[in-house]
């Protein structure tokens, strides 16, 4: 994240504009590969920044959480399934 935060606060004043320091922190993501995410880096903006510039990026954070959910939902039923027949598993010997 300190790196996050020095490309981010760093960026626009070396390069002339917050877009320029906007797409280092979205190449700062893509390169960490899900280890630091979207929501770990929007508080090293300032206020004033517009959501368009991070479009993408919440976009693949979105669709990443989605897949995240979806992961979830399949164990889940799984586990549901596997108690189910532990129940009747249980009856069976009871």
């Amino acid at each position: 994240l300190a790196v996050a935060r020095h490309v981010v606060q760093q960026g626009a004043p070396q390069s002339g504009d917050q877009v320029t320091a906007i797409k280092q922190a979205v190449e700062l993501l893509k390169e960490a590969g899900g280890l630091i995410k979207i929501e770990d880096i929007l508080p090293f903006f300032p206020d004033f920044v517009t959501i368009d510039n991070f479009k993408e990026a919440i976009c693949d954070s979105l669709e990443r959480y989605n897949n995240q959910i979806e992961e979830l939902k399949t164990e889940m039923e799984e586990a549901t399934e596997i108690a189910e027949a532990v129940r009747a598993d249980l009856k069976v010997l009871g």
